[in-house]
């Protein structure tokens, strides 16, 4: 018999390739196990017009791929559509406030708020009634994807243009 992985097993890879800087290689890992039907983003009140990224249950790496997954499909999308006809969708990425981790802090959160910030250049709104998520302003998201060459760019493409031209991989470490 043919046995398949399982979530864990892509969240190892993942990890694997995102440790040694392989994020493209990474995120292709992230999207095979979406299409396996293993990964399942959208929180209890997502939709088209209001996206939410639950991260609850993911690894930092899985975590990280995933909001590059949806940044990059949704700002697509919006680039595609010109973005005059409709006012973007925020996005809400639920990271969970730490409680099951030993610090009580969570690590979750701060990666991913790290990653928007430094790495996506994106930035983010803190929500001070609930500090498990923060918000991506569907408008900047935008404009961010209508900045890059013609929309298509993911967002790994948008940090370091050079890099894939190249083919070097002299990026800054950890991209």
């Amino acid at each position: 018999g043919h046995v398949r992985p399982n979530l864990r097993s892509y969240s190892e890879v993942v990890g694997v390739l995102e440790a040694v800087g392989e994020i493209r290689r990474a995120d292709e890992v992230f999207e095979t196990a979406v299409q396996e039907g293993l990964v399942h983003l959208g929180g209890k009140n997502a939709s088209e017009a209001n996206p939410v990224i639950d991260l609850h249950y993911f690894s930092v790496p899985m975590s990280r791929a995933a909001v590059r997954s949806v940044l990059t499909t949704q700002g697509q999308r919006l680039a595609r559509g010109g973005g005059a006809t409709v006012t973007p969708a925020n996005i809400t990425i639920v990271t969970g406030r730490g409680k099951g981790s030993p610090s009580g802090k969570s690590v979750l959160g701060a990666s991913v708020r790290s990653m928007l910030r430094e790495e996506l250049r994106v930035e983010v709104e803190e929500l001070p009634e609930n500090p498990g998520a923060v918000i991506v302003r569907g408008a900047e998201l935008l404009q961010r994807f209508l900045a890059a060459v013609d929309g298509s760019v993911a967002f790994t493409g948008l940090l370091d243009d050079r890099r894939s031209d190249s083919g070097s991989g002299s990026g800054p470490v950890g991209l």
